[in-house]
């Protein structure tokens, strides 16, 4: 049973003729930040050319919590388009388990900045709808954390969090705590964005320790010094009244224990990389000894592989297994004797930051003349 069933029916808006109505429809699967969406069907289709630039559709179309909208109550906010020739609505926000909702079809504001467009009889068209309760055993948790290594470099720049569901817009550094063997919490150490940094599906948070912390000679290391004491233990905790996109709180707390090695303060070199090359026919996975742990999500992106026969991206799976410093690209067909090259972007980081161009703690070049696009290559045959 979907935990967003609409457990009050959908009220049917008559729009000219029964068949056409507001369909509402919120999609407890909840990827690429999309909360449900609300529908306009009408008996016609919107003419995506005849729409003007100034068209203000949150004035035609409104979701609005509680049974009724209240009057000086903004509506909920989101993303209008055009698809199909029906009006889509995608809030920004989560629906919030037994909570009302009511859409209202503006008709005459629609006529007004849309005169091109049939009439419709009424002036405003309205319905309501309920979300049911969650199933609570579907609660979310923090499913993995990265770096897996429980040994990271003092100057390590950032932790990635991943969850078993979309979480919430809340601020998440209002649950994050990071303690130091002491027990006692350190203070500052976060750039703390007030809704996190989050990829387009809000399963994986992006948690930044403060660079100004980490870089020497700056202003906030010269006077709090670093977050991460070299040699000393830490727990990352993240506590459990953080909430899901349905408002639902964590089933546990969760928490990261970690000892602290010497920084790193070198730029990546290519040249101490060493590819273990498979044989063709097979799936064998190339495997790639890099001088240290890169960052593990810049690595699934910047380091791709080329077919130099026709200068094809391979594709395939780059994996970490968390243990030492090998890299594992799996093609998705099996490999052919020939040429191919091993593709690293410019900007990709170590723990710490550095990348192939300069070292974080180095002062940026003058006018920032790096050039990030710039990939290198390692070449190699089968």
């Amino acid at each position: 049973m979907s935990v967003l069933r609409l457990i009050l029916p959908l009220l049917i808006l008559c729009l000219a003729a029964c068949s056409h109505h507001v369909q509402i429809d919120f999609n407890d699967q909840t990827f690429n930040q999309n909360y449900g969406t609300v529908k306009l069907n009408l008996p016609f289709d919107i003419d995506e050319t005849a729409v003007p630039s100034t068209v203000k559709w949150g004035e035609i179309l409104m979701l609005h919590v509680g049974k009724t909208p209240k009057e000086g109550y903004p509506a909920v906010s989101g993303k209008y388009l055009v698809d199909q020739g029906n009006l889509i609505f995608k809030p920004r926000f989560p629906p919030v388990p037994e909570q009302s909702y009511t859409v209202v079809f503006n008709a005459k504001q629609f006529a007004k900045q849309l005169p091109n467009h049939p009439t419709l009889a009424k002036l405003t068209y309205q319905t309501g709808f309920y979300i049911e309760p969650v199933e609570f055993e579907k609660i979310a948790s923090v499913t993995a954390s990265l770096p897996f290594a429980d040994k990271v470099p003092a100057n390590l720049l950032r932790f990635y969090l991943y969850f078993s569901h979309p979480m919430s817009l809340d601020n998440p550094y209002n649950y994050l705590t990071l303690l130091d063997e002491n027990h006692q919490p350190v203070k500052d150490a976060f750039v703390e964005l007030q809704q996190g940094l989050w990829d387009q599906k809000r399963t994986r948070l992006t948690v930044l320790i403060h660079p100004g912390r980490i870089k020497r000679g700056v202003g906030p290391n010269i006077k709090l010094g670093n977050v991460l004491k070299q040699n000393q233990r830490y727990r990352l905790i993240l506590n459990k009244g953080f909430k899901d996109y349905r408002a639902v709180q964590m089933k546990n707390d969760f928490h990261k224990d970690f000892v602290v090695t010497e920084p790193i303060y070198k730029k990546l070199d290519l040249t101490q990389w060493t590819l273990y090359l498979p044989e063709p026919d097979s799936f064998t996975p190339l495997r790639i000894n890099v001088e240290r742990t890169l960052d593990p999500v810049l690595a699934h992106r910047m380091i791709t592989l080329m077919d130099m026969s026709d200068h094809s991206i391979i594709a395939g799976k780059m994996s970490f297994n968390g243990v030492g410093n090998d890299y594992f690209f799996t093609p998705n067909q099996k490999w052919k004797s020939g040429t191919y090259r091993v593709q690293v972007e410019n900007k990709l980081e170590d723990l710490a930051g550095n990348t192939l161009a300069w070292s974080f703690d180095e002062a940026m070049p003058q006018n920032n003349k790096i050039d990030h696009n710039r990939r290198h290559s390692i070449p190699f045959s089968l």
